[in-house]
């Protein structure tokens, strides 16, 4: 207010103003919170740890930068409650704060809480190379890395699966590099799959690549009966059998396989024998036989044998190779003179076999001559 003095005659008067009112608008901005680190995209809401005062009548408004706390700052449109949830889709890291405003008498006053940092631990999982079938047993071709992960600091835990490709997983023990050689032998189909961490602010965000397979072509042999012996051009084996089928994890297929000189000798493939079973046809030498299985599963190939079954031939062929004499051993096939068990065949060569010698008899069990043989 003030105060008017009027002096007369040495008398002092005085007299008051009307009073005025200087009102004071004060308002604090009260503290929100609080920084996180984000695995993921969608902030958690902001809080209001102290609560903003005012003199007038407060009201409030959220503003976000992606420069850093000292701004420039964007008005969030519709953000005016004391607390805000940002959405979902932050992908940078973001700073936040609240301005307060008190309006007393007209007059507008503000104040700005503090900043409130959102850091982005943004990761992407990358690719792995896919899936590959190998033999029960092998040793597959190393995972690489198809596309690369992304993220800061990061790290990998490769992990293994033998149940099913949703698990359960299990950490593989020291793989912590981007690519990974898993050893054999493997005789299982096994999933695999890389998680990928990256760490900012002491979190730890992770993210799971694709899965891989590694399919395992299994196959076991057949198990066959049917050794026999046959004796002369008359007698025929009778067919194979199996006593134990063959399976396998792909589509089967057969090839039978023959020789003359034992079930570790070198074997050809017999033409035409493709079925899982086998009749065989006369032979003069003994033979041996045996079926490969093979199993073929995405395009992989893998085989077993079978047990080697024996066609054992008494029958003893004259070849004259040397000269006639019937005694000589290299005169026959297979070599050796015939004896009381052998049946022997005589065919049409240039030397016809003699028997000669004072009181000599030839042996057989049986005598076949062929057409244009000799004896």
């Amino acid at each position: 207010r003030r105060v008017a003095l009027s002096t007369l005659n040495s008398v002092l008067c005085s007299d008051f103003s009307n009073c005025i009112t200087v009102f004071v608008n004060t308002v604090t901005p009260g503290t929100v919170g609080n920084d996180q680190t984000l695995c993921g995209n969608n902030p958690s809401a902001f809080t209001e740890i102290t609560t903003a005062t005012g003199t007038g009548t407060i009201s409030y408004q959220w503003q976000s930068s992606t420069t850093g706390c000292g701004g420039p700052w964007n008005t969030i449109i519709g953000a005016t409650s004391a607390t805000y949830d940002a959405p979902a889709g932050l992908l940078v890291t973001t700073y936040y704060q609240r301005v307060t405003t008190s309006i007393l008498n007209s007059v507008t006053c503000t104040a700005t809480s503090n900043c409130i940092t959102v850091t982005a631990n943004a990761i992407t999982a990358g690719a792995i190379s896919g899936n590959r079938t190998i033999c029960s047993g092998g040793d597959p071709a190393g995972f690489t890395e198809t596309i690369s992960a992304t993220g800061t600091n990061l790290t990998f835990q490769w992990q293994i699966s033998t149940t099913t490709s949703a698990g359960p997983w299990t950490d593989l023990i020291g793989e912590v590099n981007a690519t990974y050689d898993p050893p054999g032998p493997i005789t299982q189909t096994t999933y695999y799959r890389r998680i990928a961490v990256a760490t900012v602010n002491s979190t730890s965000c992770s993210a799971t690549s694709n899965f891989v397979t590694v399919f395992v072509n299994s196959v076991t042999p057949s198990t066959m009966a049917g050794d026999q012996s046959i004796c002369g051009i008359s007698d025929d084996p009778t067919a194979f059998t199996v006593t134990s089928p063959a399976s396998g994890s792909g589509s089967l297929s057969y090839q039978w396989q023959s020789n003359t000189t034992g079930c570790a000798g070198s074997w050809a493939n017999i033409v035409g024998a493709t079925s899982a079973t086998y009749d065989a046809p006369n032979v003069l030498l003994t033979t041996f036989y045996r079926v490969i299985v093979t199993s073929t599963l995405n395009s992989v190939a893998c085989t077993a044998i079978s047990n080697c079954l024996t066609i054992t031939s008494f029958s003893k062929v004259w070849n004259g190779v040397v000269n006639t004499d019937w005694n000589n051993d290299s005169n026959w096939t297979p070599i050796g003179v015939p004896t009381s068990i052998d049946c022997v065949i005589i065919p049409n060569v240039s030397n016809d076999p003699l028997i000669s010698g004072t009181n000599y008899d030839a042996q057989a069990k049986s005598l076949s001559v062929l057409a244009g043989g000799n004896l």
